[in-house]
């Protein structure tokens, strides 16, 4: 959804929504103290919508909007069940941090990604020590190489698919858990709003954002998917902000989300390391926070670029 404006008038927000409706744009009215701020659910009609109110304000009582005005009723059922709907649309990470109505997404590149990692996890345990099938074609650099002497060693070399491929990789059946949870909730309810074209374009530039930048920061050797699930974390944040109810995070979805990053960063401070190293293992920092700003980026891109 993207917002239209504001009226101070609760009946003007309903004729106007009746307005809309006349020309089969689909709106919604949120009530915000003494303002109600009107939202469009399609972009594509936010233009028209806009200009719409800009002629609607001059004079609310006009002529043409008698007929509206008869609709508002109509609408005021619809606004109720509008409202339900949009509170659903907030991702959620609460019990299993799971989103808001889960079981309706339409996230099949999520559960491809899930899928696969799945797979490769099963697959290499039984591949384990077989030089020809290990993990070990899959990581940032390749550690059986005689004499490594830089991270970029094997992609220089033509394998370029380990840019990306570390984020498939996972280290116990906990890992995958903990990562499917927290993608299927975010990543899952970020295509079902984006689609799935622009949400693999999305894991493809943050994946390789988030594996470069740990390969720089803190060593090749490393594997996971929580780098993009920061860069999902990231983008559904700033997009929430500038606009897009329907791609925010809840409060508590935030500080959960922020707390684990800065408690898993004071984890690798060599004085806290002793109180939380037997809490929290070993996590991939610099992938997490490359993620985090890649997928911010990527928000305010789309919001103040490409949605213009």
């Amino acid at each position: 959804m993207r917002q239209v404006g504001t009226l101070t008038n609760q009946q003007d927000a309903l004729r106007f929504l009746a307005v809309l409706a006349t020309t089969e744009i689909d709106a919604t009215c949120e009530v915000d103290g003494n303002n109600c701020l009107i939202w469009v659910h399609n972009e594509d009609h936010l233009a028209a919508a806009r200009q719409q109110l800009k002629e609607f304000v001059l004079d609310p009582t006009h002529e043409r909007y008698k007929d509206a005005d008869r609709m508002a009723e109509q609408r005021y059922r619809e606004l109720v069940a509008q409202r339900e709907q949009a509170r659903r649309n907030v991702v959620r990470m609460s019990g299993k941090w799971g989103s808001a109505n889960p079981g309706s997404q339409n996230a099949p590149v999520v559960i491809a990604l899930l899928a696969i990692s799945v797979l490769l996890y099963l697959f290499m345990g039984l591949a384990e020590g077989n030089t020809q099938l290990g993990r070990h074609w899959l990581l940032f650099v390749d550690p059986y190489l005689p004499r490594i002497n830089s991270v970029w060693q094997s992609i220089v070399q033509g394998e370029v698919w380990r840019i990306w491929t570390p984020i498939l990789l996972h280290g116990n059946m906990l890992h995958i858990v903990f990562n499917a949870l927290w993608m299927y909730s975010l990543g899952g309810q970020m295509e079902d709003r984006r689609g799935s074209l622009y949400f693999v374009m999305f894991v493809l530039i943050t994946g390789a954002v988030s594996n470069i930048g740990q390969a720089v920061i803190e060593g090749p050797f490393f594997l996971g998917l929580s780098g993009v699930g920061y860069a999902v974390f990231g983008y559904l944040w700033i997009r929430g902000k500038l606009g897009r109810m329907d791609l925010a995070l809840t409060q508590g979805t935030l500080v959960t989300g922020l707390a684990f990053l800065v408690l898993c960063i004071l984890r690798d401070v060599p004085l806290l390391t002793p109180l939380l190293g037997g809490v929290i293992p070993p996590v991939a920092n610099a992938a997490h926070v490359a993620g985090l700003l890649s997928g911010m980026l990527l928000a305010w891109i789309d919001a103040k670029i490409w949605e213009k």
